[in-house]
Formats: structure tokens, C-alpha cells, sequence
């Protein structure tokens, strides 16, 4: 996503299903996430972890590709994960 030119993939195409198929797992991977959250501050509690140096890079470049490619992520069903998910 990040190496091209954000041009979104051709619509139904095997690149465009695939990255259907991928931010449909990244919402479940988000969900639980939610979870967590819900009950926690951090992944493993009051204070923050390796986990959560883990997995925020991660998040942040979702964040990222929100701002810098918007026709993609929208494409792909992932322009409104962080309102999916707050």
C-alpha cells in the first residue's frame, strides 16, 4: 500500500479481494483489541508492556494510511476503522 502510488486496486480484482479479505481479519484483530481495552488500560494492565510497544507501531501505520491514502483504505473497507473502533 504504502510503496505505490494509492491508487485503489481494480474493483473485484484478485489484489482488491485479497485486501478485502485482510481488513476483514484486521477488524476481528481489532475487536479483540476493543475487548481489552474495555477493561485495561494497556494490553496486560495499569502500565504499559513490551505488547504495547508491540503493537502500536501497527496501529499507528493503519492510522497513517488512513491520512495519506484515503481512496485506498476506503476501497479496501477500512477508511472508518478507527470510527468502527473507537
Amino acid at each position: 500500500m504504502f510503496d505505490g502510488d494509492g491508487t485503489p486496486p481494480t474493483k473485484n480484482s484478485e489484489e482488491a479481494k485479497a485486501l478485502e479479505f485482510a481488513g476483514d481479519l484486521l477488524k476481528v484483530e481489532y475487536a479483540l483489541l476493543e475487548d481489552i481495552f474495555g477493561t485495561n488500560t494497556f494490553l496486560c494492565g495499569d502500565k504499559p508492556s513490551a505488547a504495547d510497544a508491540v503493537v502500536y507501531p501497527d496501529l499507528a501505520r493503519i492510522m497513517r494510511a488512513q491520512q495519506t491514502k484515503p481512496d485506498f483504505m476506503r476501497a479496501i473497507g477500512l477508511d472508518i476503522i478507527d470510527a468502527q473502533f473507537p
